[in-house]
């Protein structure tokens, strides 16, 4: 996706008045976002002692999930839960925090958590039970409180291999199996110790898995010597990566296993099921992994620097799916970065733009939150903090980051514990501005009509707000003060409601929304608002409906119709109207008219374009076979506004994902706002807002399909900034989508390919259907 900058020009004489008083200064990805808790660190003292988060998980709705241990006698689980804004969740356990004793005098310690699709939290670490550490798992409700379906009483314990054993990291799988991993001694006593990589599966009640290794149990020396898995990822088919270190004779080296669905070692990958890479010249340990959309799988962990004694770096590698180091990273496949001194084990995420982000623990002075980085390449992205590294004194005195997530608003997280007290820390920065990189007119596009205000530009609303700073929008056919009904004013992008009660700011009512990157939304004249201020702030999504329009008459305007007042901020400044980003591809040009491509609107008239369709940029059908990818290109050209592209089969599974001509990869993991993603059991549709012109790639994998191939259709459509604008409504799950006006489908597709479109599922956009 694009990222577009705007440009703010000031006279001589208002910089210096900028500077004069200290800001306000463009923010930059790095810095601290200052939204999150005011100045983008939360501190959470969870039992009065000692609190260290070992991990943390992003939930759908925003929310962040850390998870670790607290020194209640003994040691115990504990969670804590935080609101988009860093405020601690009351929906969590009535405070936001969480703390698991297991029976007796058990210690337990949590180093990994995921999200079920039902919301459920999986929390796995270690806990010790009798003379043993054991495999130790729990499952909590999305209000905090333990699943009692979910082994004994909500937790449970596993014993693996011959001695103590230990779980750094939980994933669970599409069919709703838990899979944890680890290292357990697999050879205890005498002279004989040995460690080695460690899995067990769960099904989704906690019972071990019966089909996974020996009675749900995987144990795998590696190397010549001992190995230890610390982290964990399943494929999109099945497979389960384990990354750790190894000793392969005199060194320590990363160490990456690939096991099948069984349990057992994937022979494809690297010699007989797992590789050895040897970073540094000494001892190298991986303590994270993480699959690309592309089927390359990236280590990270740290490095001995060789001649001193405990200084180590921070070190990568990235592999390709059969295990070979991939040498267009970094041109062997391997790269070494110096942040401080590089201490216990660093994190790390994928951005969906290729970049990765490493987050862990370097001394430099004392012990701090340290973050690097990496354009897709393996360079050090100069764009990101002092050359691609930030550090961060997030405690009074020490602190230690051991998590790491990338939000679907490019912001990121990190979490770990700081010391003076010990507890809980988490650290926000921003990322690359890509909180609303779709903005949408404040109307339901598509079923409805508005027009351009009569006014033109006008004052924005405060005093010292430029005069051109807000534009007028009516609904098409309203006059007088009468509130249409079921016409609505509607946000223009997803964010969070700062100011929506009603008869505020001097009896006019208005909303402000914050969509994140400095950037807010401001609507005024709004009569039965659907939304107000709430803690923590409600939070809406583009083209929610926020209230009805109304007039300015006994409010302090002259207005005699009902219109929503439109108006931006950055940065907290008032922008004019010609500052404003585009609106579903509409601009407001110095002559006051509003322009989209060759279709211009003056003040006064309707909002709307001439359909001019064009034909689908790809129509055909291709055979894939079974494990086979088929790549198709795409030429995209200019001014397009929005891609579709839909797959269709008769039968089997076929996985479909995109890359961009920049090099981004566009999957269903992808949280990036301006892409829309749904799969059915015979389809799969994507949608990419202001997609970049180019050449694209459309990617199939037959993931399972019979042993001849399958017949797979492709249309892959383009909608240009002078055809229609707006997108209609579509019903999502659980609205009734079964109704005939919303059988919906692709011009010219045959029918076989929409099997799957069945109600309660997304639907195609309506655009297409229209043609």
């Amino acid at each position: 996706m694009r990222n577009i900058r705007f440009l703010l020009l000031a006279t001589t004489a208002s910089l210096a008045a900028l500077i004069a008083s200290g800001g306000p200064s463009e923010a930059a990805p790095g810095d601290l976002d200052t939204t999150f808790d005011g100045d983008g660190i939360v501190t959470t003292d969870i039992s009065g002692n000692t609190d260290i988060a070992e991990a943390l998980v992003l939930q759908p709705d925003g929310k962040i999930v850390a998870a670790g241990e607290c020194a209640v006698y003994p040691f115990a689980f504990c969670l804590a839960r935080y609101n988009a804004n860093g405020s601690l969740d009351a929906g969590f356990d009535g405070d936001g925090m969480v703390t698991t004793l297991y029976a007796g005098d058990v210690h337990a310690k949590a180093y990994a958590v995921a999200i079920q699709g039902d919301g459920k939290i999986v929390v796995a670490g270690t806990c010790g039970v009798g003379p043993t550490w054991n495999f130790c798992l729990a499952r909590y409700l999305p209000d905090g409180s333990l699943d009692t379906t979910f082994g004994w009483r909500g937790y449970f314990d596993t014993h693996i291999g011959a001695d103590d054993s230990y779980v750094y990291g939980v994933a669970v799988q599409g069919d709703g199996k838990i899979v944890a991993a680890g290292w357990c001694f697999t050879r205890f006593g005498g002279s004989e110790y040995r460690s080695g990589f460690c899995l067990a599966r769960y099904n989704s009640d906690g019972s071990l898995d019966g089909s996974f290794g020996v009675d749900g149990k995987v144990t795998t020396e590696l190397g010549t010597g001992s190995s230890a898995g610390y982290d964990m990822a399943i494929q999109p088919d099945g497979k389960i990566v384990v990354a750790g270190s190894c000793n392969v004779g005199a060194t320590t080296q990363f160490c990456l296993a690939r096991y099948n669905s069984d349990g057992g070692l994937d022979a494809d990958f690297g010699g007989g099921g797992y590789v050895a890479t040897q970073v540094s010249a000494a001892s190298d340990t991986a303590h994270a992994v993480a699959m690309q959309p592309d089927g390359k799988i990236v280590a990270g962990g740290y490095c001995w620097i060789v001649g001193t004694t405990w200084d180590y770096d921070l070190c990568l590698a990235r592999y390709n799916p059969d295990g070979t180091l991939d040498a267009s990273f970094d041109g062997d496949g391997k790269v070494t970065t110096t942040i401080g001194t590089v201490t216990d084990r660093p994190d790390l995420a994928l951005q969906p733009n290729g970049k990765i982000v490493t987050a862990g623990t370097c001394v430099s002075g004392t012990h701090k939150f340290c973050l690097v980085r990496y354009n897709s390449d393996g360079s050090l992205d100069a764009a990101f903090g002092d050359g691609g590294k930030v550090e961060t004194a997030v405690g009074s005195e020490d602190s230690y980051a051991y998590g790491v997530a990338v939000q679907g608003d490019g912001r990121i997280v990190a979490a770990g514990y700081c010391t003076n007290p010990t507890d809980f820390c988490l650290a926000r920065y921003l990322g690359d501005g890509v909180a609303t990189p779709a903005w949408r007119l404040p109307w339901a596009e598509g079923p409805e009509v508005w027009r351009y205000g009569p006014k033109g530009p006008h004052l924005a609303f405060e005093a010292g707000s430029p005069a051109d700073g807000a534009l007028d929008f009516i609904p098409d056919g309203q006059v007088g003060c009468s509130i249409p009904g079921g016409i609505l004013v509607r946000a223009v992008a997803e964010g969070d409601v700062v100011k929506g009660d009603p008869n505020d700011q001097e009896g006019d009512n208005f909303i402000q929304i914050d969509h994140g990157s400095g950037w807010s939304s401001v609507y005024y004249h709004i009569a039965d608002e659907t939304v107000h201020i709430t803690d923590p702030p409600t939070h809406v999504k583009a083209g929610d409906p926020l209230g009805s329009p109304s007039c300015e008459i006994g409010r302090g305007g002259d207005a005699n119709a009902s219109h929503v007042h439109l108006a931006f901020k950055r940065n907290g400044v008032w922008l004019s109207a010609a500052e404003w980003p585009t609106l579903s591809g509409w601009k407001l040009q110095d002559d006051g008219t509003l322009q989209r491509a060759s279709c211009t609107v003056a003040a006064g008239n309707k909002v709307v374009c001439p359909d001019t369709p064009a034909p689908p940029l790809l129509e055909q059908t291709t055979l894939v076979g079974q494990g086979e990818t088929t790549q198709l290109s795409i030429g995209l050209p200019p001014s397009q506004i929005l891609m579709g592209a839909f797959v269709g089969w008769a039968g089997s599974t076929v996985d479909a994902w995109l890359t961009a001509p920049g090099g981004t990869v566009i999957d269903p993991s992808t949280t990036d706002p301006n892409v829309f993603h749904t799969k059915g059991e015979a389809f799969e549709y994507y949608e990419i807002r202001s997609p970049e012109a180019g050449d694209w790639a459309l990617h199939l994998y037959g993931a399972d399909v019979p042993p001849e191939g399958e017949d797979v259709t492709v249309v892959v459509s383009s909608e240009s900034a002078a055809s229609v604008g707006g997108i209609a409504e579509l019903p999502r799950v659980g609205e009734d989508a079964s109704s005939a006006s919303n059988q919906v489908g692709l011009a010219g597709l045959p029918a076989a390919a929409l099997v799957g479109l069945t109600a309660g599922a997304w639907y195609a956009r309506r655009r297409f259907s229209q043609r």
